[in-house]
Order: structure tokens, then sequence, then C-alpha cells
């Protein structure tokens, strides 16, 4: 949702189809028809970001990671995923190397986190 200006923002892998999609809805829901719809193509499905973060969050679950990691997380636009480091972990190219070996095609960016707070 792009609440600012009143329309939906619509990540997709394949644009035409989401286009396709949002017509069909439109034709089928009339009530839908003023509702602005903006598709952005992204590179990567949540399917696919999803499955990367996984398995950067194994290695960290293992503490196979050369430095230490809070979480990781897909990006909004579907660009790749983010891994939430310490601010030495951002320094360290071994690390993100070893981040995106284990993320595969899927780009990783390492970004400043912190450790979460117990419940």
């Amino acid at each position: 949702m792009d609440g600012a200006n009143n329309r939906v923002l619509l990540y997709a892998t394949d644009v035409q189809r989401a286009q396709q999609m949002i017509q069909s809805a439109h034709t089928d829901r009339p009530d839908t028809a003023g509702i602005e719809v903006k598709v952005i193509k992204c590179t990567y499905t949540s399917k696919d970001e999803r499955a990367a973060v996984d398995r950067v969050v194994a290695a960290q679950l293992t503490k196979t990671l050369k430095s230490e990691t809070y979480g990781a997380a897909p990006t909004a636009d579907g660009t790749g995923i983010q891994v939430f480091t310490s601010a030495e972990g951002l320094k360290s190219p071994d690390l993100a190397k070893q981040v995106q070996s284990i993320a595969g095609s899927v780009p990783a960016t390492l970004v400043l986190g912190s450790k979460g707070v117990p419940a």
C-alpha cells in the first residue's frame, strides 16, 4: 500500500501477467476499477527471497557465519535480501562473501542491525 498516494504497489517478476491480473480483477469486480495499482518490476520472487533468507538464518543458527548476524529479511522491492549484522560485520568482506555464497543467486546486502530484546 502507498497510502500517501492512495494506490496499491504490486511488485511482480512478470509485469504483463500482473497487468492482466489487475484488468481481470477490475472486470470481475467493477467496484475495484477506481483503485490505482502501480506495477513495479522486481527481479526475484518472494519464494526465492524466502529460501535465501531461510538458508542464511540456518547458517546463523548453527553459528557457521564468520561474524555475528541478527537476522535476515527479503527486501520490499524484490531486489534481494538484507542480512542484519554488527558494525564489525559490516566491515567484514569475508562475511559478505560467505553470506552471498549462502544466499545463492539472490543478492544479499549486509545492513547494520542490533540484537533483539528478550520478551
